[in-house]
């Protein structure tokens, strides 16, 4: 189906929804220029009008707190799926991660991603690493703009973690070898970020409070506490314990701050693009690899050098997209 004028696309998440955030703000605000924006709710899937289907994290399509929730969910999201067939709309999906973080967690709620996945037309990828070629593109995630006054400052001997606070994300094995195996006593460790589970946040205050250099604010933070933050560290840690994409190490990069995360697949492409002395990777997390990051950081935060992030511009992204729309309906 095609609509005279200007592409329409459906975007998951909509404008106003939890799952918004920078990177999409910043995908809607690039494509929006060349293409009008349908954002998503159950109505405008059904009966609004629209050339592609562009969705994120499509695992919260069927989630629902209680059974009958995900069966009616189920039905709705088999019906949309029907919809989408009837109307031969182009399906493209960004994948964000390997694995989902949240949802399917019911057969139901797996049978509803199923169902929905199944009419994707293309997916793309934030790294090309594992990529398989047929029906996918890699378009990198974007750097983020963020002002560049008061960005470098002197070396502070912090080191810091941001972002959602979960377990895969290794905060507990980080704050575990910083406490027992750094012996510097002049360098701090910095956990910042919302712990949503209440066990794991009460470990992880208690761990903190084992070792004086060490600081958890576990919380969600505001943009500017956030900005304040990253710019009072002189290193952002990233220990995750499976790394195939980070919104929070392109968040750091942007701020001038080196990060130091796996040597994965996906954080090497990063290195390369963004250069060794910024992206410092490690295959196994010790206190020797924390103190050697920390002294390269410290060098960093003397001189006014800053990663070479052009090839990663939001405009860059946007374009991408846009070519990408325009090919799949030509």
């Amino acid at each position: 189906m095609g609509y005279p004028g200007r592409l329409r696309v459906l975007h998951f998440p909509g404008l106003e929804t939890p799952l918004l955030n920078p990177f999409i703000e910043l995908l809607l605000s690039e494509t929006s220029r060349e293409v009008d924006i349908v954002p998503f709710t159950w109505r405008s899937a059904f009966v609004g009008r629209y050339d592609i289907a562009h969705w994120h994290w499509p695992e919260y399509f069927g989630a629902a707190r209680t059974r009958k929730g995900r069966i009616f969910y189920l039905a709705v999201v088999a019906l949309f799926a029907a919809r989408l067939t009837a109307g031969r709309v182009k399906v493209v999906r960004t994948v964000h991660n390997v694995e989902p973080h949240s949802g399917n967690d019911s057969l139901l709620e797996r049978l509803s991603l199923r169902v929905i996945t199944s009419r994707e037309t293309h997916r793309v990828y934030l790294t090309g690493y594992g990529t398989p070629a047929p029906g996918t593109s890699v378009i990198k995630h974007c750097s983020y703009p963020v002002p560049i006054e008061g960005q470098r400052q002197n070396p502070t001997g912090v080191l810091g973690f941001f972002g959602s606070v979960l377990p895969y994300k290794g905060v507990e094995r980080l704050l575990r070898v910083f406490i027992t195996e750094v012996g510097n006593k002049d360098l701090r460790l910095a956990i910042a970020g919302q712990a949503p589970d209440p066990d794991y946040r009460r470990l992880l205050t208690e761990l903190g409070q084992a070792d004086f250099r060490v600081a958890t604010v576990l919380r969600k933070l505001t943009e500017e506490e956030l900005t304040e933050a990253i710019r009072n560290w002189d290193l952002v840690v990233l220990p995750y314990e499976k790394m195939y994409n980070s919104g929070a190490a392109m968040l750091a990069l942007s701020h001038g701050r080196p990060i130091l995360v796996p040597d994965t697949p996906s954080m090497r492409e990063l290195r390369d693009d963004a250069g060794a002395d910024w992206v410092i990777t490690y295959p196994s997390l010790t206190g020797e690899v924390i103190t050697d990051a920390a002294a390269r950081a410290h060098e960093l935060a003397n001189n006014e050098t800053r990663p070479d992030l052009s090839g990663r511009s939001p405009a860059v992204m946007g374009r991408q997209y846009l070519d990408l729309y325009r090919d799949l309906v030509s």
